[in-house]
């Protein structure tokens, strides 16, 4: 990425000017000139196809912005980041609001295929991307993104709807912290179907019909606080057959009961990453429903890339969904509520009983996976490798996973017999990533107090020794 300076227009200008073949141009402008934006017109740029804009709000203003949006809807791809001062508060008049609105629709339909925007401004949003949509039929790719409190999403929903608003829309990216469930769930069924069924056809609904509403979404990111219930529902109901690619990655965290929802609906998944999917034995029907839950049968066979966490809680409340407090203050309400019953041995025994036959259950789903690539699992509470050593534990119960060929797994270190049962059960596997990078012994300390922790390299484990000589090529990082 190029950052354009003030009093370099002529050096810029210039320089397009003498490679007319460019395809792909970012830049991060401290302002914008009409001459820059009039250079990429397709008469000095044929070649051009991608353009991203990085840029200050307090330099570029609302016209400047849609100006680079006419002159940019011949291209393939377009990128759009303003950065906005946190103190500005936005001002505006409703004839202004107008204006912008009219200016952007009447601009001819663009050919975009890609579009990520992100203007940080609610009037900008309403009267800039909104507008935007229906001018583009070819879009297949939209990634939003949207300050805190924005509703947006309610806008874009309701212009998705439309006919002929993005029909082609096959991937979808959401960022934007703290958007609500219910305003999620409804982005998410307005980008499979165009047009409201319920009010758009009376008649009963035939395959013509579907066909001409629906859209296969195939891919859908999404950075926000959690996933919810009714995201959840919308997911399985709108996309159980053509969605491939789910990432919840940067999500806080999803309960185990919307994990299920996911995974024992959605039969075309092939690429799955959440965040920390949280097992609750006391809430909402307690260990009968936990069990219940992990008993249902994943029904995306064909899944090939998993990545997750996990925890676990005793706890008899747990976040909501609409939890609009700290990352901090939720985990503290979510870990104290802590149950009133018995803390003797007989307790503590039955639950560790009963957190193990989950756990357990809960590996046994994930063995059915036949067809998984990569696996990435990360918890300091329950190691895929156990500690202490010489014990296979959860690993053994995935001896069916023989496609796997990339394992990355955090807080690990790997054993003689893990290595060995690498080795002889996972037959393709060519990459570990994640592993600790030092062996930790626990040594006598000089300290009364305290013991001394020492640690050699990784390369030097037993463990590793045994993987590399069995198997040379693998990659260990």
């Amino acid at each position: 990425m190029t950052k354009h300076k003030p009093g370099l227009d002529d050096f810029v200008l210039d320089f397009f000017k003498a490679h007319p073949t460019l395809q792909d141009i970012s830049f991060e402008f401290e302002t914008i000139t009409p001459a820059l934006i009039a250079t990429l017109d397709k008469r000095h740029l044929p070649s051009l196809k991608s353009f991203g804009l990085f840029g200050d709000d307090r330099i570029m203003d609302d016209a400047s912005v849609q100006q680079l949006i006419h002159a940019c809807a011949w291209l393939e791809t377009l990128e759009i980041e303003i950065r906005r001062e946190e103190d500005r508060r936005e001002k505006q008049n409703a004839d202004l609001y107008q204006e912008r609105k009219t200016i952007m629709e009447s601009m001819p339909t663009t050919r975009l295929r890609n579009l990520s925007i992100d203007l940080h401004c609610p009037f900008q949003e309403a009267v800039t991307l909104v507008p935007l949509l229906r001018k583009s039929p070819l879009l297949q790719e939209l990634c939003i993104r949207s300050s805190p409190g924005n509703n947006t999403s309610v806008s874009i929903a309701a212009a998705l709807r439309e006919e002929g608003c993005c029909p082609e829309l096959k991937t979808l990216t959401i960022e934007q912290e703290g958007i609500p469930d219910n305003e999620l769930a409804e982005l998410v069924n307005a980008c499979t179907n165009s047009l409201c069924l319920s009010k758009s056809y009376e008649s009963p609904l035939t395959r013509a019909t579907f066909d001409k509403v629906h859209r296969d979404l195939k891919s859908l990111t999404v950075i926000s606080k959690a996933c919810g219930p009714l995201t959840a529902c919308s997911l399985t109901q709108d996309c159980a057959q053509s969605l491939v690619v789910l990432d919840i990655g940067q999500y806080k965290f999803i309960y185990l009961g919307n994990f299920i929802t996911l995974v024992s609906n959605l039969l075309g998944l092939q690429k799955l990453f959440v965040g920390n999917i949280y097992f609750v034995s006391l809430a909402q029907g307690g260990k009968n429903s936990l069990v219940n839950a992990l008993e249902t049968p994943w029904v995306c066979r064909d899944l090939k890339c998993l990545d997750f966490h996990l925890f676990w809680s005793n706890a008899k409340e747990s976040f909501s969904d609409d939890d609009s407090g700290s990352e901090g203050d939720g985990l503290r309400r979510y870990t104290t509520a802590k149950s009133t019953g018995g803390s003797d041995t007989d307790d503590m025994t039955d639950l560790a009983d009963f957190r193990s036959r989950c756990l357990d259950c809960f590996w046994d789903r994930v063995a059915e996976l036949g067809n998984l690539r990569y696996l990435s699992y990360k918890s300091k509470e329950f190691p895929l490798l156990p500690r202490p050593r010489n014990s296979v534990f959860y690993l053994d119960r995935l001896r069916s996973l023989k496609k796997i060929q990339t394992l990355h797994i955090d807080f690990d270190i790997l054993g003689v017999k893990e290595a060995a049962w690498i080795l002889l059960y996972w037959p393709d596997l060519s990459r570990i990533t994640g592993l600790e990078r030092e062996h930790a012994e626990m040594c006598p300390c000089r300290s009364r107090s305290s013991t001394w922790i020492c640690t050699r390299p990784l390369e030097e484990g037993e463990g590793m020794t045994v993987l590399k000589t069995g198997r040379p090529w693998i990659i260990l990082d």
